[in-house]
């Protein structure tokens, strides 16, 4: 991270599985009404600012460089299931020998352990589960999600708390070491 005139600045490399890519690039709004994965509204608002790469994890080159980019790295936050990064041997515990100082934040459904850690959750049940549910709707009907994917949303914000945490907490124990 560096510093600028006060404030905080992160370079943040999106790394996108080719072929497939981020699924908000399929929604709209587009220009015009031209569905275009380049110009979608929603990627552009959730994206704008990130570099982004396309890298198979699953080949010999695309491993290679997400090792390059992770032994550079302050921070990795990734959302796949909780065992797919350990099949291919990527989990923050192999991380963590390539980049001691590495802060992972892993963003799944219902957590990296526990009975329901594989299930898989759209955005209602993460609303519902975390509570968001409760002043949405009328109460004598089914439950409804908050507009926009605010589930997903409002864990990348805890992430982020959680995330920030950290970096300030590794940063001021490396002070109070030298």
């Amino acid at each position: 991270m560096h510093q600028i005139a006060g404030g905080a600045r992160a370079e943040v490399i999106k790394i996108e599985k080719p072929g497939v890519g981020d699924e908000s690039r399929s929604h709209g709004p587009f220009p015009n009404d031209i569905p275009d994965s380049e110009k979608s509204g929603l990627f552009l608002f959730l994206n704008t600012n990130k570099l982004d790469i396309t890298v198979n994890l699953e080949t010999i080159t695309g491993r290679n460089i997400f090792l390059k980019l992770i032994g550079e790295a302050d921070i990795f936050v990734e959302n796949n299931y909780p065992e797919n990064l350990k099949k291919l041997g990527l989990d923050y515990t192999e991380l963590q020998k390539i980049n001691p100082r590495l802060i992972m934040a892993s963003i799944t459904p219902f957590g990296q352990t526990g009975p329901y850690k594989d299930y898989k959750a759209y955005d209602i049940n993460s609303c519902a589960s975390g509570g968001m549910s409760v002043g949405v709707g009328d109460p004598e009907r089914e439950p409804l999600t908050m507009p926009l994917s605010q589930g997903s949303y409002q864990a990348g914000v805890a992430a982020t708390i959680g995330i920030l945490s950290a970096l300030f907490a590794g940063r001021k124990a490396a002070r109070d070491n030298k």
